[in-house]
């Protein structure tokens, strides 16, 4: 059975296509599949199905045999369906896509010489949506804190001539440009809304815990996918769930957010907020 299967897939790609190379990088357009491997499996499972309900009405007569093929002629019709459920940019090149951005934000903040951590501020004090500031001088002084002008890398931000910083983009910020609604100040709404975009829609969760202790807010992922490496950029702005996390935070309380501590133990973490 084994054999057969392999020798069908093997058919079915001498027909529609050449076999896939695991590698990403250095393949030519023209070598790549015309047909996604959802159709491709659907092309097999159509024809094993079919070939299973023709061989056992005229042959076997077995109504087993024939539920089966019936089962399998389904399925193929589902594969087709599902290879319209893949995105248009890929797992691999978005994460080489992440990969960029976070060594050049890196780079970016030691030319400069950003050392403290980002604060994520919320869009009601910018005029360019959500955003990470990282502040190239003292610590910012928020009750005197002007929006500013236009949506810059290098903004001024403040009364006096050392309140410059870099203002970047995170996935935070994108994850809050596409939100419906503002999400709600007190923690179970806030904990509703995290629980929403990370187990819901980013499955990077299994579940959300939101609490207060003193003047932190304390985030806790169970079953956190946060398999990205981990790059010098991560110092100052934190993980990418994490930026999530933060971005949405600040969002919902109006007020601006740092991760103090991120602290991950096997597929849980916790997340450490300080509130201003």
């Amino acid at each position: 059975m084994t054999t057969a299967w392999t020798g069908l897939i093997q058919a079915v790609n001498s027909i529609f296509g050449p076999a896939r190379d695991s590698s990403i990088i250095g393949r030519r357009r023209e070598d790549r599949d015309p047909l996604g491997v959802y159709v491709q499996l659907g092309f097999v499972l159509l024809i094993m199905g079919s070939g299973l309900v023709a061989v056992s009405m005229f042959f076997l007569a077995s109504i087993p045999v024939v539920t089966l093929g019936s089962a399998t002629v389904i399925l193929s019709v589902v594969c087709f369906g599902l290879e319209h459920s893949i995105p248009r940019v890929s797992v691999p090149m978005g994460i080489l896509l992440m990969e960029a951005g976070q060594h050049n934000i890196a780079a970016l903040a030691e030319e400069l010489g950003a050392t403290q951590r980002a604060w994520y501020l919320p869009s009601s004090m910018t005029t360019c949506g959500a955003r990470a500031l990282l502040p190239l001088g003292p610590a910012p002084d928020f009750s005197r804190m002007r929006l500013p002008a236009h949506d810059r890398l290098i903004t001024h931000y403040g009364a006096s001539d050392q309140d410059v910083g870099i203002l970047v983009i995170t996935p935070g910020s994108v994850v809050v440009q596409r939100l419906e609604n503002r999400p709600g100040p007190e923690p179970q709404q806030l904990e509703t809304a995290l629980s929403k975009l990370l187990v819901g829609e980013l499955n990077a969760a299994r579940s959300v815990t939101v609490s207060v202790s003193q003047d932190q807010l304390l985030i806790h992922l169970t079953g956190a996918t946060i398999g990205t490496p981990l790059y010098a950029s991560h110092a100052l702005l934190g993980s990418p769930v994490a930026s999530i996390v933060a971005s949405v935070t600040a969002e919902a309380l109006g007020k601006p957010i740092s991760i103090d501590r991120e602290t991950i133990s096997k597929n849980d973490a916790l997340l450490e907020l300080r509130v201003v």
